[in-house]
């Protein structure tokens, strides 16, 4: 891709994004193809969201208990799904629960509370495996700042 068309790119996805959060600051990775599943923890088993579409990570102006969020874009609905990415050191000085993240064979799997487990299966496998690194990465962050 020519450095003209990304930046075209990274110019509409910015102005996509922000639409759907106004504290917007920084992309720092998308992939093309996310599917959104949530784990049933009384059944024991995951349930796949009618969620499919681009994965976004982003830093957030706001320096609340969120300054990190994802974004899957839904092709499928109007329904997109949006998480909030609290830093383990923000966690740690507030009640919020502690994230977790792990790569779980094919699934990216988000421990965002207590009874909230999502998994992101990303058709990419090095998208995965980047994803999982950047997730970390703003866990570890004490902001965004």
């Amino acid at each position: 891709m020519t450095k003209s068309k990304a930046s075209t790119v990274e110019s509409f996805n910015y102005s996509v994004v922000s639409r759907h959060d106004k504290q917007l600051s920084q992309i720092f990775f998308t992939s093309p193809i996310c599917e959104v599943y949530e784990y049933d923890s009384a059944a024991g088993s995951w349930n796949k969201k009618d969620c499919k579409g681009t994965l976004f990570l982003y830093s957030r102006i706001t320096h609340d208990e969120y300054p990190y969020a994802a974004l899957v874009l839904n092709r499928q609905s109007n329904d997109d799904f949006k998480m909030g990415i609290t830093p383990w050191a923000l966690s740690d000085k507030t009640s919020i629960h502690k994230m977790e993240v792990e790569l779980n064979d094919s699934l990216l799997v988000i421990h965002a509370g207590p009874e909230e487990i999502y998994g992101l299966w990303l058709f990419s496998e090095d998208d995965r495996r980047t994803c999982l690194s950047m997730i970390e990465w703003c866990l570890s962050k004490g902001s965004n700042s």
